[in-house]
């Protein structure tokens, strides 16, 4: 009688264990070490995805001067306005890019690629974050829209400008099957035009924080995708705004109040001298070429008696840094 009893025992423990073991909440587990969406859902949350969005403009997440948005590898070394530098086995990828010889397993696409959809992926993200939260004033949910709308719109623009076919992704592509989806053989640029326009239209013209976009920057990125469209009316219309009727007194301003030819007047006064510096610095690293009078960089001869080592506009750009 006790053997039969303990065989009931354990055949009925068992058909627990396997009830129970098939129960769907057996799986319905959080992940750990891992950020839920919905703790996000709310005005801490939310500005902090915005932040790290902001963040994908360097383009950090993916390669850092391949993918930057100052666009020293596709604007500057493509358009002849800055070399390379160094010798041609260093960072050889853009040698190529230097010489319009770009092929697709160029890493440097890549990146630029990877670089673009990130931001457009996490701008995305703290729309539905934004959708979601319930403790954010209808003034912030408006600027916050906006900053993220321009975000959004940039990165599409600099995909846009750089691959001409590509896809426009907003907020509700969620899945796989939605992303598979999507095509690339439509213009983007009214998408583009949408979320720029969204922000100028919405954005104050002056920010409490520093660095966060403001109305003169959207309205500035919202005239230039006009101007690759050929939109000149249109976007003169939106550059006299920036600028102001008095140019003297009314210009746009950054997002600390600081006019704009105020900015440029005092990067020129920090470029004219370091360019000579820079040459003197040069000389004493590679003494050896003091004498041949000229440096080699990027497999280019360059003069160097009394001249900067890399074009103005690169100097510029080292400045604004």
């Amino acid at each position: 009688m006790k053997h039969k009893s303990k065989i009931l025992l354990t055949a009925g423990l068992s058909a627990a264990l396997v009830l129970n073991s098939c129960s769907d909440k057996f799986l319905d587990r959080p992940p750990l070490g891992a950020i839920s969406e919905v703790s996000l859902n709310n005005a801490t949350g939310v500005n902090g995805s915005l932040i790290q969005t902001y963040r994908t403009l360097r383009g950090a997440n993916v390669g850092a001067w391949y993918t930057s948005p100052m666009n020293w590898v596709w604007g500057s070394v493509r358009a002849e306005e800055a070399y390379k530098g160094t010798e041609p086995a260093d960072q050889n990828q853009l040698n190529p890019i230097e010489r319009y010889e770009t092929l697709p397993n160029n890493g440097s696409v890549l990146a630029k690629w990877n670089a673009c959809y990130d931001g457009i992926a996490q701008a995305n993200q703290t729309l539905r974050l934004l959708a979601a939260a319930t403790d954010i004033t209808e003034a912030d949910r408006t600027r916050i829209e906006a900053e993220t709308k321009f975000l959004r719109g940039f990165h599409h623009f600099e995909a846009k400008r750089n691959f001409n076919k590509v896809p426009f992704v907003d907020e509700t592509k969620l899945t796989n099957a939605d992303l598979r989806a999507l095509k690339n053989d439509a213009d983007i640029y009214p998408q583009i035009e949408a979320d720029l326009k969204f922000a100028y239209d919405n954005l104050p013209e002056t920010q409490a924080q520093i660095g966060r976009v403001n109305k003169w920057a959207a309205g500035a990125f919202l005239a230039k995708a006009m101007l690759y469209q050929k939109k000149y009316t249109e976007a003169k219309v939106i550059f006299d705004a920036i600028i102001g009727a008095d140019p003297a007194n009314a210009v746009g301003k950054t997002s600390r109040g600081d006019r704009y030819g105020r900015c440029q007047q005092q990067l020129g006064e920090r470029v004219a001298e370091p360019a000579q510096r820079r040459t003197r610095r040069l000389l004493r690293v590679f003494p050896a070429f003091a004498d041949a009078g000229q440096f080699v960089q990027g497999g280019r001869s360059r003069p160097t008696a009394g001249q900067p080592a890399r074009r103005a506009g690169a100097a510029t750009r080292e400045c604004a840094e």
